[in-house]
């Protein structure tokens, strides 16, 4: 039998899988919302990999994620981001923490919002309400106000 790698991380893999045992798991995650595309995934993990340290950065914040099914409660269990909401076929690999923390915003929103708020907690300027126009984001029935 030939030796067969996992196209994410390189670790030996089962010919007839994604990829190794993780990546596999990863891959099949079950998203409640509906059929993931599972090429995405794996584009999304081969580009987080860090071959020099052995592990999956955030896409976001270069934290390294945690994969263990045991590590599910931590900030850095590794979770599956839609960079425009909705879009099954853009994803990136992101720390829990930060994908709850980004939710239903595009990245340019979250990179906005982000931004905005650093400055304010180092001491600048208000945040302005433009930072705040978020296309995605969406909370309970009542409409936006704008």
């Amino acid at each position: 039998m030939k030796n067969v790698h996992c196209p994410c991380c390189g670790e030996p893999a089962n010919p007839r899988a994604r990829g190794c045992r993780r990546c596999a798991r990863l891959i099949n995650r079950v998203d409640p919302r509906g059929r993931p595309d599972k090429d995405a995934r794996v584009k999304a993990l081969i580009a987080a990999w860090d071959s020099a340290e052995g592990f999956y950065r955030c896409h976001y914040s270069g934290v390294p994620l945690l994969t263990d099914v045991e590590e599910r409660g931590s900030p850095r269990y590794l979770s599956w981001d839609h960079t425009r909401p909705g879009v099954e076929g853009e994803v990136v690999v992101a720390a829990q923490v930060v994908n709850d923390m980004k939710s239903d915003m595009t990245v340019e929103e979250f990179n906005r919002l982000v931004q905005s708020l650093a400055r304010r907690i180092e001491g600048g300027p208000d945040a302005k309400p433009k930072d705040f126009d978020l296309k995605h984001f969406h909370r309970g029935e009542r409409a936006r106000p704008r």
